[in-house]
């Protein structure tokens, strides 16, 4: 499934404020409730920190005093909006150290800092969520994009989880860290269901790790197998129902797998991909869409790039069906079948 660009109409939307309200949800607290219909792709908010705070500090007392000592500089508005914050963590380390240990967001993937965004904050959880967040580094802001369209009076959702989980294993995580069951359309599934969706988790967890040996070299795989693998990963996000910032990932491993081949043909189409993804779910203007444009432009230029003798000049089919072009695409020998017993609703 090719990701669409944003349309004119969700572009729009980017920067607007007036496409959620902060409203209490039943048994969920407060959240951010859509006021319009928001567009794939609309970007929602874009936010400052009101504080920033380092990971590397262990020191309780000195971080609870460097809370502290920002909160003061804060105007009352902004005072009141953080006091009002969940605090799942209790007393044990101080009133602002559990607010704040329970809503800072990592400024990037492994980054050395976290921001409180008092909007952001509010967005509750949802495994199969319609929105996504992300740190951008070039804005110096956090950002959300829908990732679906949102009807209006709709509850705006975002993962917790920085990966894909089984049910106990998202059950575990999210109890441990938010102190909070998930009740989620997902993990609120029949058992049955939940079985099926596990299954496709398990698939998508073992192809990953192959698939990271291979292109790292430690794992022999042919240039049709490793394509297989990778298209298995995406159908199997379908059927879960995600439509988030694991579908970039999926289409630039097809991009690293081909042009690991030599095979620049493929390699472009699926770079493309990645690139459509990416900024349907960050924007164009961040770090990661912007990489993933230069590969777009010169894809050779990546470091896993080498000319095989294994790979002739592809010929892109034209003139071919939808069905025929992807099983083209994905070296695939045969039609990918679906499950003879799929559910109706998709788990």
């Amino acid at each position: 499934m090719e990701e669409a660009p944003i349309s004119d109409e969700a572009a729009a939307q980017v920067g607007s404020e007036s496409l959620y309200a902060i409203q209490a949800v039943p048994g969920k607290g407060i959240s951010l409730i859509a006021t319009t219909k928001i567009l794939k792709g609309a970007r929602i908010l874009s936010e400052l920190p009101i504080f920033k705070v380092s990971y590397a500090e262990s020191n309780r007392q000195v971080l609870a005093n460097h809370i502290a000592n920002k909160l003061k500089d804060l105007d009352e508005a902004k005072q009141r909006g953080f006091l009002h914050l969940q605090n799942v963590y209790g007393l044990d380390d101080g009133l602002f150290l559990g607010i704040a240990r329970s809503n800072v967001s990592p400024l990037g993937p492994g980054a050395s800092e976290g921001g409180l965004f008092l909007d952001a904050a509010r967005i509750n959880h949802s495994c199969r969520p319609n929105a996504h967040k992300s740190w951008n580094e070039n804005l110096q802001r956090l950002t959300v994009h829908a990732v679906r369209d949102i009807e209006r009076g709709q509850e705006i959702t975002i993962s917790y989880l920085g990966e894909t989980l089984s049910y106990i294993e998202r059950q575990a995580i999210l109890k441990q860290r938010f102190r909070f069951d998930c009740g989620c359309d997902l993990c609120s599934a029949t058992q049955f269901q939940r079985l099926k969706s596990d299954s496709r988790i398990r698939t998508i967890q073992q192809a990953h790790a192959i698939l990271i040996w291979y292109k790292g070299g430690a794992f022999m795989l042919d240039y049709e197998d490793a394509l297989t693998l990778t298209r298995g990963m995406l159908t199997a996000f379908e059927k879960e129902g995600a439509c988030d910032v694991r579908f970039p990932s999926v289409y630039l491993t097809a991009f690293q797998v081909a042009i690991k081949n030599g095979d620049t043909a493929r390699a472009k189409i699926f770079v493309e991909r990645a690139y459509a993804a990416r900024v349907l779910v960050e924007g164009d203007d961040s770090p990661e869409a912007e990489k993933v444009a230069a590969l777009v432009e010169q894809p050779t230029l990546h470091p896993l790039y080498k000319p095989s003798d294994d790979v002739s000049e592809v010929e892109i089919p034209q003139g071919v069906s939808e069905a025929e072009f992807e099983d083209w695409l994905w070296q695939q020998r045969f039609p990918v079948s679906e499950d003879e017993d799929e559910d109706e609703d998709g788990l």
